[in-house]
């Protein structure tokens, strides 16, 4: 289990949403992850998803149990102007 410390910071690292560009089956948003770790979503897994971070495509995968999410690198601040660090959930 992650040490308390870690637990916190890794459930205060949320997906911002882009408002402009998620519409019908299209998720964008950007996050903040000082360490490399998951994206964890609420949507219940299904394998049509696709999930891309920083542009490139990353593998689905059912976490805890139910749910669709990726692992992610860390990356730090998100910098929406230059489109990096940048999510899209697509089916």
């Amino acid at each position: 289990l992650p040490a308390e410390k870690d637990a916190k910071e890794l459930y205060q690292s949320g997906l911002i949403l882009d408002r402009e560009r998620t519409k019908g089956n299209v998720i964008a948003g950007s996050a903040a992850a000082k360490k490399a770790g998951y994206l964890i979503t609420t949507i219940p897994f299904d394998q049509n998803f696709k999930i891309f971070v920083d542009g490139k495509s990353a593998k689905t995968e059912k976490v805890n149990s139910a749910f669709l999410g990726c692992r992610v690198p860390g990356f730090g601040e998100p910098h929406l102007s230059s489109g990096a660090q940048y999510i899209y959930i697509i089916k």
